[in-house]
């Protein structure tokens, strides 16, 4: 396996992992802008919190199902991707001479530790 298969093979895999940050984001997104007014000369934040609307505890409550159920559907399109990128590493794994699988198990050894790496700047965020 030449060296350029091996970082498109891990370039695919970090795109995979960023596919459910993006969607959360669109998410997020979309929220903000169908809670932002649209007349003009309306003064609300752009992320207004629950005490800037004054919601109710009901009001709340319906909020945050719905963000459970936006954060359900972003996990479960993460553990899908994960899967499938699994899927691809151990098709391709199969492939490998014992020579070129220490050698991917390198790359991927570095993959992982940047991977852990922004995941733990993101979670600090």
């Amino acid at each position: 396996m030449k060296a350029g298969s091996s970082r498109i093979i891990f370039g695919f895999a970090f795109a995979l992992a960023l596919a459910a940050g993006v969607a959360a984001g669109v998410l997020a997104t979309r929220y903000v802008s169908s809670i932002t007014p649209t007349t003009p000369g309306s003064v609300v934040s752009l992320n207004p919190t629950f005490d800037d609307l004054q919601l109710t505890d009901g009001q709340r409550a319906q909020i945050q199902k719905i963000w459970e159920g936006v954060k359900d559907a972003s996990d479960q399109s993460y553990r899908d991707a994960n899967h499938l990128q699994r899927q691809f590493d151990d098709k391709v794994q199969r492939l490998l001479t014992p020579e070129q699988m220490k050698q991917y198990q390198e790359f991927y050894k570095d993959y992982y530790n940047d991977y852990q790496r922004l995941y733990g700047e993101r979670d600090r965020r």
